[in-house]
């Protein structure tokens, strides 16, 4: 039996360029931290056996955060021209999130309810809520003591300052109100050196109509 040759996984480049294994792949499989070298003529191989080096695995996974309390409720209306809007009305938000980040060796990423801790929170924020958009081109918001006034088109729409929320967003549209809530996850500090690569936030106004805001690393 030939002997059996083990080399780690910085030499397998160069062994390919150099020893005339031009003819081999490797592939990596991160459950067990091994590259296996597999050739096309096992005479040109003979007995190698390459290890993958455990401090060279950067091993990621995503997590997909859903539970039915993760939802607010509010009133909206979109606008959709400078003449043309929905009628004021509300819906049970629903709010998701999946982030990517590394997994450490206890085999786990960190705690997920600290997911579910900050979306509460933004959730809490919002709910029971009349939400109006800051950067809409067709609304105007004007203040009248106690009250603040929306102005569409030729109307005038009065709202208790205990009950509105103007959001940073040009729309009050599940699209819109994705992204901003994915930007405030983003920079939660909550996640500050977690190693997050990836993150999405999704919205639901109702089963079947979702918004999709995605921020990735670099």
């Amino acid at each position: 039996t030939a002997p059996v040759t083990i080399f780690t996984w910085p030499s397998v480049d160069r062994l390919n360029a150099d020893n005339g294994m031009a003819t081999s792949d490797h592939y990596v499989d991160s459950s067990v931290s091994k590259v296996f070298s597999l050739c096309n003529r096992t005479s040109e191989c003979g007995n190698m056996v390459f290890f993958f080096e455990s401090s060279f695995v950067s091993r990621y996974s995503r997590i997909e955060i859903r539970k039915q309390a993760l939802k607010f409720s509010a009133a909206h209306f979109t606008i959709f021209n400078e003449i043309d809007r929905e009628n004021l009305h509300g819906h049970n938000f629903q709010v998701e999130c999946e982030l990517t980040a590394p997994v450490d060796d206890d085999g786990l990423m960190f705690d997920y309810g600290i997911i579910k801790n900050a979306l509460r929170e933004l959730c809490d924020e919002l709910d029971e809520q009349v939400i109006l958009p800051a950067h809409s081109p067709h609304l105007r918001l004007e203040k009248d003591g106690e009250y603040t006034i929306a102005i569409f088109n030729s109307e005038r729409l009065l709202f208790l300052e205990r009950d509105l929320t103007i959001l940073p967003i040009a729309n009050t549209t599940v699209e819109e109100i994705s992204n901003y809530l994915l930007g405030l996850m983003v920079n939660h500090p909550s996640f500050n050196n977690r190693g997050i690569i990836e993150m999405t936030v999704k919205v639901s106004s109702s089963p079947g109509q979702t918004g999709c805001s995605v921020w990735k690393l670099g």
